[in-house]
């Protein structure tokens, strides 16, 4: 995640970022590390949100236990066919 997110910074150009979204849900044994390294950014100014995009229910309660409630956005799967 941190060079991921030092190489957008330095690709943009810009010092940060005001939503850092994953769009694939993490492994399982990674999934922890992840959302560590996500909050460490937002406390050192590198993301002001943290976002997720197409997380099931499960893994975005997850996600919000290891953020401590700190996802601002939640992008969901939606397609007029399989609605």
């Amino acid at each position: 995640v941190r060079d991921a997110l030092r190489g957008s910074l330095e690709r943009l150009r810009i010092s940060y970022l005001d939503l850092y979204m994953p769009h694939a849900v993490p492994a399982d044994p990674y999934f922890p590390e992840v959302f560590r390294e996500l909050m460490a950014a937002k406390r050192a100014g590198f993301i002001r949100e943290i976002g997720l995009s197409n997380f099931p229910p499960s893994k975005f309660q997850y996600a919000l236990n290891l953020t401590e409630g700190a996802i601002a956005a939640h992008q969901v799967h939606y397609n007029l066919k399989y609605r």
